[in-house]
């Protein structure tokens, strides 16, 4: 948690800042990856009120999700600077875990959606403003496991588990995963959507029900007369 709170650009590791983030720390019940998410979001927090906002905050007497996503990997959620910031965060949700994400093919994804908006100017040219979001994200650990090219640019990365978990909880039923054979029975409110079949055709339950899809991602090999039915894609 030192490490990366009050590393370069941190706030200074005075005593006060310490004791905090002891406290902090003692609410992470061990767990590596919630100290991380947490050291790395507090290193933005340069004033003593914000560490005492967020040692204090409700979220740490929510009881632990049933599906364990961690209250910690919440908090950070909830300290994202945008709401447009947040959407691009559950939209990753789309990809099934352990997924290699690709993150110029996620800018572009996200650019399709129209997440993206600028920070200050309006002319910024949108990947600029993908790649800002992108490195927000990956400065709060919320993607790992990066790949860098020769110029040591990050080209692909991972969510860890968890992470993957928080998304998919706040993505509100707007991104769906659905494995060859599963039910859904709300399928018409989904918008973005991973099939996962190694079936020559889409699920008959994608037919009619599904018009309101905006991104569709699929591992098998889909046949196009069915792709006519979805008006947004």
């Amino acid at each position: 948690f030192e490490q990366r709170a009050f590393a370069s650009g941190g706030p200074p590791k005075t005593p006060e800042f310490q004791a905090i983030g002891r406290e902090v720390v003692k609410k992470c019940a061990g767990v590596p990856l919630a100290a991380m998410v947490l050291g790395d979001m507090m290193r933005s927090k340069k004033e003593k009120s914000d560490w005492l906002s967020i040692q204090n905050s409700e979220i740490w007497t929510l009881p632990e999700d049933k599906n364990g996503i961690l209250r910690a990997l919440k908090l950070s959620f909830h300290h994202l600077s945008l709401p447009s910031l947040k959407q691009c965060f559950a939209y990753c949700s789309i990809f099934h875990k352990d997924f290699n994400i690709e993150k110029d093919d996620l800018i572009q994804l996200w650019m399709a959606q129209g997440f993206l908006q600028p920070f200050e100017r309006s002319d910024q040219e949108m990947e600029d403003v993908g790649k800002k979001y992108f490195n927000i994200l990956l400065s709060n650990s919320l993607f790992q496991d990066v790949v860098k090219d020769e110029f040591d640019n990050v080209i692909q990365c991972k969510m860890h588990d968890l992470v993957h978990d928080l998304a998919l909880s706040v993505s509100k039923y707007d991104c769906l995963i659905l494995n060859a054979g599963d039910e859904f029975n709300n399928i018409s409110v989904v918008r973005h959507l991973i099939v996962i079949s190694n079936e020559e055709r889409l699920p008959e339950i994608l037919g009619e029900s599904a018009q309101e899809l905006r991104t569709l991602i699929s591992s098998g090999n889909l046949v196009g007369n069915m792709i006519k039915n979805f008006r947004y894609l």
